[in-house]
């Protein structure tokens, strides 16, 4: 019987400290530009999570292109998340807002957001990563302080042309999510799971060595 073996060897503390960092440039650009852009194109903040998913997704994929097996099936599920968590959460943002407030509003899309984003990227990585559990309380935290700070950002920085959905308010937001996930993969990245399946290609030799075995018996 064949033992589950790493889909990756262990990543460097170096190579995971690079990781963290090109993962909250990419999450600041994404949606420092995707919220006002959206926003300019479709007028509403629905079109700025859409630019920015756009763009997050392929970026992410091509950070972890070369670190994980499949790193396509990740970006993927994460973008299926943020369609899920922003679609709930503007379902109960009118209701929020009226009870508490603006604010309140925000953090409520933002936790939706987290727990969507957080749990179906899970899916994704749990095979490959030890500790891959704590990606789903990563993203809530992020996306819902984040959220939060953005939405103040007007207040923060009464500034002429500082307005709630403008290039401040993607920044704060992606500055956010971006640190607390980034440094999340530091130590989910660090140990692979120890029962995930042996890569496609370590399969195909352990057949071909079969065969050869018996061929020479």
């Amino acid at each position: 019987m064949i033992r589950p073996m790493p889909l990756f060897s262990p990543l460097s503390l170096k190579t995971r400290w690079r990781l963290a960092i090109g993962w909250l440039a990419v999450s600041t650009l994404c949606y420092g530009a995707g919220f006002p852009l959206g926003f300019a194109l479709g007028g509403t903040l629905l079109w700025g999570w859409v630019v920015a998913g756009i763009g997050l997704g392929v970026l992410q994929w091509v950070l972890l292109i070369h670190l994980l097996p499949r790193p396509g099936w990740f970006a993927l599920s994460g973008g299926a998340g943020l369609v899920l968590g922003v679609g709930g959460g503007f379902l109960v943002a009118n209701s929020v807002f009226q009870a508490w407030g603006l604010a309140s509003a925000f953090g409520a899309i933002g936790a939706l957001v987290g727990l969507s984003v957080g749990v179906t990227q899970w899916l994704a990585l749990r095979q490959q990563a030890a500790k891959s559990i704590w990606w789903i309380p990563a993203n809530i935290l992020g996306y819902t302080a984040g959220l939060l700070a953005g939405s103040q950002v007007p207040e923060v920085l009464p500034f002429a042309g500082t307005v709630i959905f403008g290039p401040e308010f993607g920044v704060t937001i992606g500055f956010t999510v971006g640190a607390v996930t980034g440094i999340t993969l530091l130590f989910i990245l660090a140990r692979p799971a120890a029962t995930a399946p042996l890569p496609e290609q370590l399969l195909g030799d352990i057949r071909l060595g079969s065969v050869q075995d018996e061929i020479q018996s």
